[in-house]
């Protein structure tokens, strides 16, 4: 399932993560309440729940793991299960 971090992570938590949500707003044409609105729904996403749909939707035999460049610790490919 998905860490509690990870959920952590859709929040505003960084300058530059807030300025890459508004060009998105521009984008999408969105108004700027859809922050509020947007941190309110994030904010009551329960993480059992968030990892219960993500079990019923995602086959993980049916996931692809794509790494791209050279990433550091990464000598091989996972083996497979």
């Amino acid at each position: 399932g998905l860490p509690s971090k990870k959920l952590e992570n859709w929040k505003f938590t960084s300058s530059r993560n807030l300025a890459a949500i508004l060009v998105t707003l521009q984008l999408q044409n969105l108004n700027v309440d859809f922050l509020d609105q947007r941190n309110s729904i994030i904010s009551d996403i329960k993480l059992e729940d968030l990892n219960a749909t993500a079990k019923k939707l995602l086959d993980p035999d049916k996931l692809f793991i794509v790494v791209v460049g050279n990433p550091k610790g990464v000598t091989s490919p996972p083996q497979e299960s």
